[in-house]
């Protein structure tokens, strides 16, 4: 399968990396006549069962290493992987999608790594052995999935980006910046929230509980606002507040606030700013931050020459990569999963 890609593109590489984004799946402890729902339309078990076999062969595939095992995936996975496959083809028959005989001809060629003609006999014994279904149920499967690639390049390929958004793009990926932070921890707020005493002492824990990002993200927004009114430095402020500043040094990637569990809209203002600037109280995994910006280092445009090809392959792939993501969303918000399928957790 690796050495036939370009034939078989369509069935494994656009959508396995971006299967389980959606929560949209709910489980039911339910005995029904069907597996579920996809779009207020029943789906059989044996419709389920058919594609679930071809998700879980296709994903295996396509996780396989040379040399290692097959990795084993989880049970949950494989199902709402089906039920994600079930309701990108519902898409695109509405969207009159479809795979030509020949397509199908090639892929399983493909995928059965034949050069020539492939023997009735082989064929049917591997489709039996592997999927346990006659070859044409196989062959059914295999268009209704080049079918949703389809429509999922169509997707990526309605992406257009201009030369000015790639030079925004890379004026602002590869600024440097030199970061100060100063954390607001949850767990320092947890010890210092005040608690009325009208509050039950029994309830006490649950109001801290409740109220602890709110008041951890006051508490630092209003020493950001303090700062900025007194004009004085970011250091001195902290240093007067005995608050620990920690020197984060030149940050260029966003290797560094993945690190702290920032959130991506965040990332983007903070490397937006210019020397000297504060930002707002930030979330993070541990607590609510204030970066404080020390200085920046703007690339130039002999080095946005230099990389231009890259970084337009690399920012083109990766706005395909959200417009696929988004339009799974919306399409898996829109189609109502229901699985009445137990799952192992």
């Amino acid at each position: 399968m690796r050495k036939n890609t370009k034939i078989i593109i369509w069935i494994i590489v656009l959508a396995f990396g971006i299967w389980g984004i959606g929560s949209f799946l709910i489980t039911k402890q339910k005995s029904t006549s069907y597996a579920g729902f996809v779009f207020g339309k029943t789906i059989s078990y044996r419709d389920f069962e058919r594609m679930r076999k071809l998700v879980e062969f296709f994903l295996a595939a396509e996780l396989q290493t040379k040399d290692g095992p097959t990795p084993d995936l989880p049970e949950q996975y494989i199902y709402q992987a089906t039920w994600e496959e079930l309701a990108l083809q519902h898409e695109a028959k509405k969207r009159k999608i479809n795979v030509t005989d020949n397509e199908v001809r090639q892929a399983i060629h493909a995928i059965l790594g034949a050069q020539g003609p492939i023997s009735d006999r082989v064929y049917t014994d591997w489709t039996m052995r592997t999927f346990h279904e006659q070859p044409r149920y196989f062959e059914e499967g295999v268009r209704n999935m080049m079918c949703t690639r389809k429509l999922l390049a169509s997707v990526a390929d309605s992406v257009t980006v201009t030369p000015e958004e790639i030079k925004q793009a890379y004026f602002t990926e590869n600024r440097e910046i030199y970061l100060l932070d100063v954390l607001f921890s949850f767990d320092e707020s947890r010890q210092t929230m005040p608690v009325s005493e009208l509050i039950n002492e029994e309830k006490k824990q649950e109001y801290v509980s409740r109220n602890l990002q709110t008041y951890t993200q006051e508490r630092a927004q209003a020493w950001v606002d303090n700062l900025t009114n007194k004009g004085i430095s970011f250091n001195d402020a902290a240093g007067a507040d005995k608050f620990s500043v920690e020197d984060m040094g030149w940050i260029k990637g966003n290797e560094e606030f993945i690190e702290l569990a920032v959130e991506p809209g965040s990332i983007t203002s903070i490397r937006e700013l210019g020397a000297g600037s504060v930002s707002a109280a930030t979330f993070s995994r541990d607590g609510y931050r204030v970066f404080y910006v020390k200085e920046v280092k703007e690339p130039t445009e002999e080095e946005f020459e230099k990389d231009k090809d890259e970084f337009t392959k690399k920012w083109i792939g990766l706005k395909k990569r959200e417009a696929l993501t988004t339009f799974l969303r919306n399409l898996l918000a829109q189609a109502k999963i229901e699985s009445y399928i137990p799952v192992k957790s």
